[in-house]
């Protein structure tokens, strides 16, 4: 059976909302909080084939108590930061008084009733996160980043809205992490651990410092060392995932050298994931496969298609494509990153998210029930890549008089009866270009939009009923039935004098 694995965001979701409205209204009604109150946060991830929950418990603040790093206790208390008044009680309202006035911790009753329920539960830690750059204070900010900020142990200005992510050549950013897992592992008993380094991968100058990964190996043994000690003490395994990014050479780049993670038996599964601007189409499974036999490999996918603004959600049915194809591919399993749901839902926003990821649940769980449903494939990119290393950016495609080809893989099409190919062109008619797919020409396009994306953020001032386009501005798209390949494999030709091909979808429909 392969995996399915969700991400809970507990900072937004379980933090600002659900604790903060459960408050509020045990408040109103003078009634006490149990932990049974708690449940719900939990038990609305039950009935669709979820086999693992991951609880993340820190952004930069620490969402549990902690002596190590600034927790939400202790910013729900502070009314000054780096000399400037704050006050942050808003947000940690319902967590500060769920614990003061009731004695109960939230994510020791968030990782047992997991547990008790029978989902593989990993405590995620985000390893360098970095919101809120922009901002002089913010409630997300610990006391190690502003430290950090002030004595020069973060990456760098350079570096725009990754300026703030923690440096980690330096040995305080490294000991403070692992200081950090060792403790959170002695309050929170669960089955694995993922180190989340995909917020944010850039934890070192590259142009500074050399062979970056020799620094991550020796962290990665102590972090494992400590690891080990907690299985002794709660009796049993825990196992160790990393997030990284999509390919093993740009991550070893980065610093992260996963085939000596498998050697030395470092971690049990890599996630393989875009950041979030983009779901990656092209992610190298089978290389990751191939390259580390004895690790389990899951692909990861997030919310959004395209960052446009409006931002555009990956449907239902965009992230069925992926699916088909990464578990065509060979992955262990699918991560859902950002797939978390409310289980209030009286406000639009809320409502339409929970409709989204209730979908994706119930019918992206595995590869048989995908190939029963339309899926969409959309050509995407890459939107993490070191420093020296060429993107996978294949749109747009600028057409210059020479043929212009891209392999494009859907995966195993088994059960499927049509596809649709949609072309985005710009400064330049359908007649104007002569496209080939798999060597046989196209010559039959009409004028035809694909299908909308939802808004899965709801912009200001914009009913959250409307729907927004994955198509860049200022192309048009046609469309036209082609020769179904069951081995989802399509090498595409373009060729005109000018103009660019700024858009690719390949719809399927089942028999």
């Amino acid at each position: 059976m392969k995996k399915f694995l969700v991400n809970i965001d507990t900072n937004d979701y379980g933090i600002g909302y659900f604790l903060n409205r459960l408050y509020d209204e045990k408040k109103a009604q003078n009634e006490e909080i149990t932990e049974a109150d708690l449940y719900p946060f939990i038990d609305q991830y039950c009935g669709f084939n979820i086999t693992d929950l991951l609880i993340c418990i820190n952004c930069q603040y620490s969402i549990g108590k902690s002596e190590v790093a600034t927790d939400g206790f202790t910013k729900y208390e502070r009314t000054e930061e780096i000399g400037k008044p704050v006050d942050y009680k808003e947000w940690f309202n319902g967590l500060y008084h769920i614990f003061k006035d009731f004695g109960i911790d939230p994510l020791a009753v968030w990782f047992k009733r997991s547990r008790d329920l029978g989902f593989f539960t990993w405590m995620s830690v985000r390893t360098n996160d970095c919101h809120h750059p922009e901002r002089e204070v913010s409630y997300m900010r610990s006391d190690m980043i502003y430290e950090a900020m002030e004595k020069g142990m973060t990456v760098g200005e350079k570096f725009d809205y990754f300026k703030n992510c923690m440096d980690f050549s330096y040995d305080k950013v490294r000991e403070y992490l692992l200081s950090y897992i060792d403790e959170q592992l002695g309050r929170y008993d669960c089955d694995g651990i993922e180190l989340d380094f995909m917020r944010e991968i850039l934890c070192f100058d590259l142009a500074k410092t050399e062979n970056p990964h020799l620094i991550m190996n020796d962290f990665m043994r102590k972090a494992r060392e400590i690891i080990a000690k907690h299985e002794k003490n709660y009796g049993h395994k825990i196992k160790v995932a990393i997030r990284l990014n999509r390919d093993i050479t740009e991550s070893k780049a980065f610093g992260f050298d996963t085939v000596t993670y498998e050697k030395e038996g470092l971690v049990d599964a890599v996630i393989v994931s875009p950041r979030w601007s983009s779901n990656d189409s092209d992610m190298p499974i089978k290389h990751w496969k191939s390259t580390l036999q004895n690790t389990e490999i899951y692909a990861a996918v997030d919310t959004l298609s395209f960052a446009n603004d409006p931002r555009c959600a990956s449907t239902p049915e965009v992230i069925r494509g992926f699916v088909n194809r990464y578990l065509s591919d060979g992955a262990d399993g699918m991560y859902y990153f950002n797939y978390y749901m409310h289980p209030f839902t009286r406000l639009p926003g809320e409502e339409i998210r929970n409709i989204l990821c209730k979908e994706v649940f119930e019918t992206c769980k595995d590869l048989k029930t995908v190939q029963k449903l339309s899926r969409r494939y959309l050509v995407t990119f890459q939107d993490t890549c070191p420093e020296g290393f060429t993107p996978y950016t294949p749109l747009p495609i600028t057409l210059d008089g020479a043929p212009k080809t891209l392999q494009v893989n859907l995966g195993s099409l088994k059960g499927t009866k049509s596809v649709t190919l949609f072309v985005g062109l710009k400064g330049l008619k359908p007649e104007e270009v002569k496209i080939k797919v798999n060597g046989k020409e196209v010559s039959s396009f009409e004028r035809k939009d694909p299908k909308p994306s939802n808004l899965w953020y709801i912009p200001k001032k914009m009913n959250f009923t409307c729907n927004c386009g994955y198509v860049p501005e200022g192309s048009l798209t046609y469309a036209c039935d082609i020769e179904l390949n069951k081995a989802g494999a399509y090498n595409l030709s373009f060729l005109a004098e000018s103009g660019e091909i700024t858009y690719l979808e390949f719809a399927t429909q089942p028999k």
